[in-house]
């Protein structure tokens, strides 16, 4: 029990120590102006680990280590199935809003003199919406007993982001430093996939891949809407909030999504007398 709990609470530990390797590195690296540009815009996609922490809370975990014990494998892949598609529903609106409105960002909630954030934002962004997109990945391998290679996966990713901070981040500046931790992220969470399958079990199933088609095109909505809308920044961020958060919801419903997600909708809808826009 002592030995999973150190491996476990080690890899869980790893992935939180990735996405601050950039911030010591920035700092030891590039100047101080620099690196307090960085930490502002690098605080903004703690949002995606939020959603993600939302959603599993602390159910899932239990969940999984019960039914891997009974052999259940079907309702095992259903629910990371599940966690994994409301990870992509409730992060895709914030993933297009960064993007689109990376500038406006960085600059209402810092001020001008922190522009310099907006390209890492985007590019954070993307690493951010690709944990949430991934699905609690690494909890479902430390739950079935697979923390050690978790462990590894994760470790394997610590050292790739500290190869290529050290690569691109003086030669590239902040947008290297960004690259270098979406990237490791990506070696991440693409291990743990890869370590899922082999197990049997995959997040993704035709509603989820409709989810991504989704960000896609109200994405491509939101970007047109911004750039016509362009006669100043509060008609810009009005209008592609307004895509972003309308657009993408109906899109998805229209899509097509499975009861069980209907069933969570419904009582919100009730409340804000929107039921009307799901399918009976």
């Amino acid at each position: 029990l002592l030995g999973f709990s150190v491996t476990a609470g080690a890899a869980a530990a790893l992935p939180v120590f990735l996405t601050w390797t950039d911030r010591v590195l920035v700092g030891a690296l590039r100047p101080a102006a620099e690196m307090g540009v960085y930490q502002a815009a690098s605080q903004i996609p703690v949002v995606f680990s939020l959603v993600l922490s939302g959603i599993t809370g602390s159910v899932f975990g239990s969940l999984v280590a019960d039914l891997h014990a009974q052999d259940e494998k079907e309702r095992v892949t259903a629910l990371f199935r599940f966690a994994t598609r409301w990870g992509i529903y409730v992060s895709a609106p914030i993933l297009i809003i960064l993007v689109v409105l990376s500038t406006e960002v960085v600059t209402l909630l810092y001020g001008g003199d922190y522009a310099g954030g907006q390209l890492p934002l985007l590019i954070l962004a993307f690493g951010g919406f690709m944990n949430a997109a991934t699905g609690p990945v690494g909890l479902l391998l430390v739950m079935v007993g697979r923390e050690r290679a978790w462990l590894m996966a994760s470790s394997l990713a610590l050292v790739l982001d500290v190869v290529l901070q050290l690569i691109l981040t003086p030669r590239l500046g902040l947008p290297g430093a960004a690259m270098a931790t979406v990237l490791s992220l990506g070696c991440a969470f693409g291990l743990g996939l890869i370590l899922a399958r082999r197990l049997g079990y995959w997040p993704y199933d035709a509603l989820s891949w409709k989810a991504l088609l989704g960000v896609l095109a109200v994405g491509g909505l939101a970007w047109v809407a911004h750039d016509l809308a362009g006669s100043g920044p509060t008609l810009g961020i009005a209008v592609t909030l307004v895509t972003v958060v309308v657009g993408y919801p109906l899109t998805v419903i229209r899509m097509g999504m499975d009861e069980q997600d209907l069933r969570m909708l419904r009582s919100p809808m009730r409340k804000l007398r929107l039921e009307w826009v799901l399918p009976k």
